[in-house]
């Protein structure tokens, strides 16, 4: 009979890289809309770069809780 803990157990940086990694683009996005010294010549092009990297930063959190979510039903 198998276990079934063999694949479920996760290592702490495995949780907590993709968290991380979702908190940095959100503070790159935050940084290049309102910090006026990124990319100071790009006018509207810089909004629209900071609003990519911050719905970007949303969306891989949304699936990364959609997963945890998924394998948490399966046990």
């Amino acid at each position: 009979m198998p276990s079934r803990f063999s694949n479920k157990q996760k290592s702490p940086a495995k949780r907590f890289l993709p968290i991380l990694r979702a908190i940095v683009f959100f503070a790159a996005g935050t940084a290049v809309i309102f910090w006026d010294e990124v990319l100071p010549d790009y006018g509207y092009k810089k909004t629209l770069f900071g609003c990519l990297l911050i719905l970007y930063s949303i969306v891989r959190l949304a699936l990364l809780l959609r997963k945890e979510k998924i394998e948490n039903d399966e046990e």
